[in-house]
């Protein structure tokens, strides 16, 4: 295998462009700020608050999804098929049922609204399926119900799982020591450590 040597005790040193030995940008020799330094400081400064505003946004939203599905889940657990969430699972299942029916009868090339051969006509949804399926939701009531309910429940823990981890973005965030070489990158990391935690 082959493997480097080496046999030059020469130093190389590569900088930026435009650097000169002993001048700094960012910082005088004292440790004070150069004026770069402190344009710099403030961007990075306002780049930090922006993405810590934006982790609390989050947040919010997130604790507000979580408080509505935890809602969802007690009016489903209360109201049963009364319950408004159910209603709207309901309205949704048919809604895609019709699509698909509509969606069938385009390929079969039936005219729409043809009373003999349209949507519901002769070679559209047959009535006794679509009472079977009814009669077949009316009797899995009670399990879709707590079918929704386990998910509202997942929903809740989730999002409320993503709001923590927002809130601690935030307080990472909050604590990043900041100072005129600190990268936008390392700002950025700060925030999905706390975000992914």
């Amino acid at each position: 295998m082959w493997s480097p040597t080496i046999t030059s005790d020469e130093l190389y040193h590569h900088g930026v462009i435009g650097m000169k030995w002993g001048v700094r940008r960012y910082q005088n020799k004292d440790g004070t700020l150069t004026p770069a330094g402190e344009k710099r400081y403030q961007k990075n400064d306002k780049y930090r608050k922006k993405l810590a505003d934006k982790a609390t946004r989050k947040a919010d939203e997130y604790k507000r999804l979580a408080a509505n599905s935890k809602a969802n889940a007690e009016d489903l657990a209360r109201n049963g098929t009364k319950s408004h969430v159910y209603k709207e699972y309901i309205d949704a299942l048919n809604a895609k049922r019709d699509s698909e029916a509509r969606i069938q009868n385009k390929k079969r090339g039936l005219v729409e609204n043809d009373p003999i051969f349209g949507e519901r006509g002769k070679y559209g949804r047959d009535p006794g399926k679509e009472l079977f399926d009814t009669l077949g939701d009316i009797l899995n009531a009670d399990k879709t119900i707590t079918k929704l309910i386990q998910e509202n429940n997942e929903d809740y823990e989730r999002r409320k799982s993503l709001a923590k981890n927002y809130m601690e973005s935030n307080k990472q965030l909050m604590d990043m020591p900041i100072s005129a070489l600190t990268k936008k990158k390392d700002i950025r990391k700060t925030y999905r450590n706390g975000r992914l935690f």
